[in-house]
């Protein structure tokens, strides 16, 4: 799925917990791109998330669009 550009609400779940952080924005791709490259240099800014992604790693984890919002 291309969400370049899009606005919109998204999950990233942890495949083995189930366990899920929510977040919205303006462009998604973006955003997608920043929190893993967050997670990879350990300088993510939700500790949960952080400590989730060292102990299980990249392949846990998955990255939904919930919601688009218009482009209005």
């Amino acid at each position: 799925m291309d969400f370049g550009t899009n606005k919109g609400i998204y999950k990233i779940t942890c495949t083995l917990t189930g366990k899920f952080y929510i977040g919205s924005s303006v462009s998604l791709k973006r955003r997608k791109f920043w929190h893993f490259c967050q997670l990879k240099h350990n300088k993510h800014g939700n500790q949960y998330l952080q400590a989730a992604y060292k102990k299980y790693g990249k392949e846990a984890f998955v990255f939904e669009i919930v919601e688009f919002f218009n482009e209005n």
